[in-house]
């Protein structure tokens, strides 16, 4: 299409090819800009020039274009209009001007392309954000984009959104960007995909049982096997069912007004902390922190009443979640695409979450699955076989003579031990667990929800995203030293991981149709691992017992 412009005048062609464009990009985006778009478009000399955004300048609603650009004219056009669907708070952000003049690039004909690359490359720039992480434009974001492709600007445009949304510092935009080239050598090929679900299906790591599955031959299973590991694929057959042991998992989230450090030595001093996170500005809570404790209700009593004394000396608003039952992770790995990597479908949910809320879960008498609860009271373990389910838990896959050399024991002593826990239901055989690449974005939500019908159901619907872990938990709110009453006690929590970009898709999923939940998010900025597997400080061999110290 030939583009006639005149000063200070638009004809028609050129009105027509705006128009064009921005319905291309409405499709590709599937919704409308979030900003006005463009009703007058002139050109014109424009002498004060945005150090960014150059060779245009917005007057409300009329779009002014420099003089003497028609060779760039179309990659203006596009660059503007994919701008339009930029929060105003982030239009001078950089990785807002790289995605714009991307989303131009990659939709010029290649003949326009070189040209636009060079008018691209005047600013280069390469920078470091606080976390070490390096960005050099326009080839980091190029490249990021080759390796995602047609999802890749979808899932930047919820990135940039979820950044104004927390309150992100800006340059956060690197490390996502890193993060996406990082994966490049993530990815899993058809082959490997396959391999992998077949291991999930069957519920084991053996070529030779996996061949039996599929159409391999056993040492090709065995070199994606090498391959899956090589990529970052950590694939656990064994779980402790730590609630046999008396214990149960613990997550607490404290509002703090100060960083006083006497506080954080009262609670990292604790034998069974396993995990603390610091929060970003997603919810109220500054904190979250994860312990592996003794399920006794003594305990959990006197746990309320130590988090009440800091309450009150300390004027915190203090959450305190306790497990119920054993929750078991869930996986979807149809979400994964071979050599793009993962793409949820949130049209999908929008529609399965919507249906939920239509339904009356309340009269809904689908029976719901039992979660394991069982605590057997007479399960007799001393502080060796303690020591084997630690070494089990932090590396399920280890060998019996690995596992003999580091705790100093027989072997067949050894054996007797974990046929005795097996037996006894503590170590349970084929329980599949994953560490999967690309989903970094980890989070915590928890929801009120009292009804058990309603928990199951959700139970099913987060087990459609990549990775979950639904918990059914017992909530206790204190704050300046009071409990505060609730009318249920009873929510859910759900541990999720996530591509980049994808939790302002989980945001406005949960606002519209979660509401009545009181849903919190718990994101976290930072992690610090205090012990890993089990909490074998806090077991006192002598009495038999867990401890009751906090």
């Amino acid at each position: 299409m030939k583009i006639c412009v005149q000063r200070g005048v638009l004809l028609p062609d050129y009105k027509k090819l705006f128009d064009t464009y921005l319905t291309e990009a409405i499709r590709t985006f599937g919704k409308l800009p979030r900003r006005e778009k463009a009703n007058k478009i002139i050109e014109e000399t424009i002498y004060i020039q945005d150090p960014l955004w150059e060779n245009v300048k917005w007057s409300k609603d009329t779009l002014i274009i420099n003089k003497n650009i028609s060779d760039l004219l179309d990659g203006i056009l596009m660059r503007e209009i994919f701008r339009l669907y930029i929060p105003q708070e982030l239009d001078h952000f950089r990785f807002s001007y790289d995605l714009a003049m991307l989303y131009a690039y990659i939709n010029l004909s290649k003949k326009k392309q070189q040209k636009w690359l060079e008018y691209w490359n005047k600013k280069r720039t390469i920078v470091k954000n606080i976390d070490g992480w390096f960005y050099e434009s326009p080839h980091d974001i190029i490249s990021a984009y080759s390796v995602r492709r047609r999802f890749f600007l979808h899932d930047a445009l919820n990135f940039i959104e979820y950044i104004t949304k927390v309150n992100l510092r800006p340059d956060v935009f690197i490390e996502y960007i890193g993060r996406c080239n990082e994966r490049k050598r993530e990815l899993l090929t058809h082959h490997e995909l396959f391999v992998l679900k077949a291991v999930y299906e069957e519920k084991t790591a053996s070529p030779k049982k996996i061949e039996e599955k599929i159409n391999l031959g056993q040492s090709q299973v065995s070199q994606m096997l090498s391959k899956l590991k090589s990529k970052g694929i950590r694939i656990y057959l064994r779980r402790i069912n730590i609630l046999r042991l008396g214990i149960t998992e613990y997550f607490l989230a404290i509002k703090r007004h100060n960083d006083d450090q006497s506080l954080f030595n009262i609670i990292v001093g604790s034998p069974y902390l396993f995990r603390w996170m610091e929060l970003y500005k997603s919810s109220e809570y500054t904190d979250f922190f994860f312990y592996r404790a003794p399920l006794d209700e003594t305990f959990y009593r006197k746990m309320i009443e130590s988090l009440q004394d800091l309450s009150k000396k300390y004027n915190l608003k203090v959450l305190l979640l306790k497990s119920i039952d054993l929750a078991f992770p869930k996986f979807n790995l149809d979400l994964y695409l071979p050599n793009h990597g993962w793409s949820i479908s949130w049209t999908l949910l929008h529609k399965l979450f919507k249906s939920l809320v239509k339904n009356d879960m309340v009269n809904n008498q689908e029976p719901i699955k039992n979660r394991d609860t069982a605590i057997n009271n007479n399960i007799d373990f001393d502080m060796i076989d303690l020591k084997i389910l630690h070494e089990l838990y932090v590396e399920p896959q280890i060998s019996v003579s690995r596992l003999r050399k580091m705790l100093k024991i027989g072997q067949t002593n050894l054996i007797e031990r974990i046929n005795r826990l097996r037996e006894q239901g503590i170590i349970i055989e084929k329980a599949f667990f994953l560490d999967l690449p690309g989903l970094p974005e980890k989070l915590f939500l928890l929801l009120d929800i009292a009804d058990f019908r309603k928990m199951h159901k959700l139970d099913s619907l987060f087990g459609i995203f990549p990775q979950s872990i639904p918990f059914h938990v017992q909530r206790t709110v204190i704050e300046s030293g009071d409990t505060v009453n609730l009318k249920s006690n009873k929510s859910m929590l759900i541990y999720l991981n996530l591509p980049f970009g994808s939790l302002i898709e989980l945001f406005k999923l949960v606002d519209m149709y979660l509401k009545d939940t009181n849903a919190l998010f718990f994101y976290q900025k930072s992690e610090t691992i205090f012990k890993c597997g089990l909490p074998i400080d806090g077991w006192d061999d002598t009495k038999k017992t867990w401890i009751m110290q906090i």
